[in-house]
């Protein structure tokens, strides 16, 4: 919240460095695991033509020589400013057809509001909007979340992609 964090330090890089910091105190996560998301994303990026960093390449040993923006965050943790977009073609089921053999159905949505600021965090590891919008989701598709084909999650911290994998139940918390 703006108003009541921002004026104290806690922007975007200083509220995610809290978030890994207690995830490495409640779970035992590491550097070296936060390291393996960004070496992961920066490999995919390589697949990417039109990717920001399309030729460039971090391995982990790279990555942990990167500058500290925030303690445990280093630069290779942290996204890029850049601008980004995601689409998506909603077709009705009866003309799917004329556009594609391929079809990705929605079979359910989950939508959840949920004010995060220091000052009423309870957990910083506990997401309960995103958790509860997941379990929402799969409720009215009538699926689990290992019967997913695709899924693409907001990376913009390394800890925030850990985070959020645990709560759509992708791994278990921790």
């Amino acid at each position: 919240d703006r108003p009541w964090d921002g004026p104290h330090g806690a922007t975007a890089p200083p509220f995610f460095a809290m978030v890994a910091q207690r995830h490495m105190l409640e779970y035992g996560t590491t550097e070296e695991q936060l390291a393996a998301v960004s070496e992961k994303n920066h490999r995919f990026a390589n697949t990417n033509p039109t990717a920001q960093f399309h030729e460039k390449t971090f391995p982990r040993e790279k990555l942990r020589r990167l500058p500290v923006v925030a303690p445990p965050l280093r630069l290779g943790d942290c996204s890029s400013m850049t601008d980004g977009a995601a689409a998506v073609v909603l077709v009705a089921e009866e003309r799917v057809r004329a556009y594609t053999d391929t079809p990705a159905w929605i079979r359910g949505t989950g939508q959840y509001s949920h004010f995060h600021n220091l000052a009423n965090a309870g957990s910083l590891t506990d997401w309960v909007g995103l958790r509860l919008a997941a379990r929402e989701a799969f409720g009215r598709a009538g699926i689990g979340p290992a019967d997913l084909d695709f899924a693409e999650v907001h990376d913009c911290f390394s800890i925030s992609e850990i985070v959020e994998y645990e709560m759509f139940g992708w791994c278990p918390v921790g």
